[in-house]
């Protein structure tokens, strides 16, 4: 099978729509998200918060294995740790981008592409020490 691969439409304004939210913090801080103009699926990952200014590591997904995964979701299961398993295994073949999404005012606004072999080294939010330094990397 062939690594997905990101759709043309994150070149411009962004119109991506939220399909599943897998965890949250007052705003969703990792989920799974969709382009409305043709459905590819990505799974984004709260990398830095500041006031008005999220960036998200975001990763590019199957169509077919994210639907199959998000109608298992919808089913249910008696095993409560079949959820966990399917999203790792979902998230475990996903494609990164070399950008961050950045989200302002609680709008997926654009990209931010960094060159090619200079990704910065980090963890999610949870690990960061919340400085803002990544922020800073926009303005």
């Amino acid at each position: 099978m062939n690594p997905p691969i990101a759709c043309q439409h994150l070149q411009g304004s962004l119109d991506l729509r939220t399909l599943y939210v897998l965890d949250h913090q007052l705003y969703m801080t990792e989920g799974l998200v969709e382009c409305r103009h043709c459905r590819t699926p990505y799974w984004v990952e709260l990398v830095e918060a500041v006031p008005r200014l999220r960036l998200f590591r975001i990763h590019v997904l199957d169509l077919t294995t994210t639907r199959a995964t998000l109608h298992s979701l919808d089913k249910g299961s008696c095993d409560l740790t079949r959820a966990q398993q399917e999203i790792v295994h979902l998230c475990s073949l996903s494609t990164p981008l070399p950008a961050w999404l950045v989200q302002a005012d609680g709008l997926f606004s654009h990209l931010y592409s960094w060159p090619s072999g200079r990704e910065p080294s980090m963890d999610n939010w949870r690990t960061l020490a919340g400085d803002q330094s990544l922020a800073d990397l926009l303005r």
